[in-house]
């Protein structure tokens, strides 16, 4: 089942929504080393003189501070992907 809106979704079984945890900066399914670097780049770049970057204000309060890394705390080590060991 093809639609206009999801026509590139060959089998047409459910939706282009992205679903993971708000510390998952990077949008990887886990919340991990990955998401602190990413949270650790947005506060060198606000250090420097730059914007804050919204993809990685964990708590999207147009700032990036102590109550980022509390999010990220918060989810840290959970996964939304599912592992099988084929044998």
């Amino acid at each position: 089942m093809e639609t206009e809106e999801f026509s590139d979704y060959s089998s047409g079984k459910g939706s282009k929504n992205l679903i993971t945890y708000q510390g998952d900066l990077n949008y990887d399914g886990r919340v991990s080393m990955k998401d602190l670097a990413y949270l650790n780049a947005g506060a060198a770049r606000v250090n420097s003189g730059g914007e804050v970057a919204g993809d990685v204000d964990a708590n999207y309060d147009e700032s990036i501070d102590l109550l980022d890394l509390a999010v990220l705390d918060k989810d840290w080590g959970k996964s939304c992907l599912l592992y099988t060991s084929d044998a």
